[in-house]
């Protein structure tokens, strides 16, 4: 859910606009899928898959991780970056709280609010 009175300005809105694009077009097992959205007179809610396991960030301030539990984290992250990057598109915002678990132990990265699409495969930011 995202607050209107939080959308203040064009370049707030243009993100907001960017990450509601990423995510419908964006198809891929390690990307949070986002089903719709709707708005209100107050606010505008994603309807997105469920990831009932919570962040990384949860799991890794519970205890730490062996290194045999984090590989197959990481190589899901990196398929899912593999695909974003493919689609000429960049997250921007890669962090612990943006990559989910669903109930199948499968990560999802989620939050496109800072991504980008990569235009002559350049980038000035």
């Amino acid at each position: 859910m995202i607050s209107k009175n939080s959308l203040n300005n064009d370049k707030i809105m243009q993100q907001l606009d960017t990450e509601i694009r990423s995510m419908y077009e964006l198809k891929h097992r390690n990307i949070a899928k986002l089903y719709d959205h709707i708005e209100d007179k107050d606010n505008i809610y994603f309807i997105m898959e469920f990831c009932e396991k919570n962040s990384l960030q949860t799991i890794t301030r519970r205890k730490k991780q062996s290194e045999n539990a984090v590989k197959p984290i990481i190589y899901q992250i990196l398929k899912g970056l593999e695909y974003i990057h493919s689609k000429k598109m960049i997250h921007r915002d890669l962090k612990l709280e943006n990559i989910l678990i669903d109930k199948d132990e499968v990560i999802k990265i989620t939050d496109f609010g800072w991504s980008a699409f990569i235009e002559n495969d350049k980038r000035t930011t």
